[in-house]
């Protein structure tokens, strides 16, 4: 699968090793660590490749200032998402981080996932999670199969496979409903106005 990571400058060496464990599932991941000021044909090359990913990552850290290379990364990401819906948007939110506002936007159900990275030296909740969000395969993560072996009444034997059971959601996902109350309360006010002033036309 490929994907487009984002990030800031200040987190370019989480973000490394990040891409490299995500190398690792299989996954094709492309960034853009340029500066804008520097950079030449920067935004189309940005936007190339963002388009031309299944999945955008969003590496969000409330903790650094948000750079202008990140708004117009979140920019196209969030016009690419809106012309192909199943391309996705996830944010990943690097401990206490809050889910930005514009992610929910993005979002045509009713709620957004995003993935806690609690700490940023352990990756494998962060990469168990987007495995089983984008249904990534890796190349060389083998599966361990505990077997048990019985023996019947005549001296054979044969070995009995047990039940993993249903399969749980990480702790590291994260759902946000799209609409919160203080939307919805916002929204009650200003229908509640209108009303008001439809009423004061009236007389």
């Amino acid at each position: 699968m490929r994907l487009f990571l984002s990030y800031s400058h200040a987190d370019r060496r989480l973000a490394a090793e990040l891409r490299k464990r995500l190398e690792a599932e299989g996954s094709t991941v492309s960034s853009f660590d340029e500066d804008p000021g520097t950079a030449s044909g920067w935004h189309q090359a940005l936007e190339e490749a963002i388009r031309a990913a299944s999945a955008v990552l969003l590496l969000i850290n409330d903790r650094v200032k948000v750079e202008d290379q990140q708004r117009v990364a979140w920019r196209l990401a969030l016009e690419a998402v809106w012309a192909e819906p199943s391309k996705r948007l996830i944010p990943i939110l690097l401990q206490d981080a809050e889910l930005p506002a514009f992610v929910k936007s993005a979002s045509s159900g009713g709620e957004v996932q995003a993935i806690r990275l609690r700490d940023p030296k352990d990756l494998d909740p962060v990469i168990q999670a987007l495995a089983q969000t984008l249904g990534l395969s890796s190349r060389e993560r083998t599966r361990t199969v505990e077997r048990f072996e019985i023996r019947d009444s005549h001296g054979g034997s044969y070995d009995v496979i047990p039940d993993p059971g249903p399969s749980k959601q990480p702790r590291s996902i994260e759902f946000y409903p799209t609409v919160t109350d203080e939307d919805r309360a916002r929204r009650a006010e200003d229908f509640a106005a209108i009303r008001r002033y439809a009423e004061h036309l009236k007389h």
